[in-house]
């Protein structure tokens, strides 16, 4: 009799201990997933320009702007904190992009191709895909980026 109570007891106590695991890790999934909703419903931007002698990748994620000047994983990229405003001032600009026409944007120079300037990428991904911007000069974007790209590499230059 003792022994029927014994087992009774633990497997009562484990199938407990267990429901409360599945409701710990239930409610953990559900809040990571709410946390990477709203992450991606913010568009993040990345900028990279490069030539002989010069490099700056710059990547705008939720506020947190990442600079780096070296090529390679050589070092950690610079972050810098936006404030509300400035994020603001991003999205405001973002929103006015067409981005099914971003992949097909003219260059207003090229000056890339005789080494006048160095080359230069934008690509911006939202929950919806990735539109990238054809190369560039760097200091000279498309019309449709300017704001944005402009305002990248100013907010970089404040490191």
């Amino acid at each position: 009799m003792r022994l029927v109570t014994l087992l009774a007891s633990v497997i009562i106590t484990c199938t407990g201990c267990n429901c409360t695991k599945k409701n710990i890790a239930g409610s953990t999934a559900k809040e990571t997933e709410l946390t990477m909703k709203q992450e991606q419903q913010n568009p993040v931007f990345e900028y990279d320009a490069s030539s002989r002698g010069f490099y700056r990748k710059i990547v705008l994620d939720n506020k947190e702007l990442r600079v780096s000047s070296t090529r390679g994983d050589r070092s950690e990229p610079t972050v810098i904190q936006l404030s509300d405003q400035e994020w603001n001032d991003i999205l405001t600009n973002f929103k006015k992009i067409d981005l099914k026409a971003v992949p097909e944007l003219k260059a207003p120079t090229e000056k890339r191709f005789y080494d006048g300037a160095a080359m230069a990428n934008f690509t911006i991904q939202t929950k919806e895909g990735t539109y990238t911007a054809p190369t560039f000069d760097h200091g000279f974007p498309p019309a449709a980026i300017e704001k944005i790209v402009n305002k990248l590499n100013e907010l970089a230059d404040k490191k």
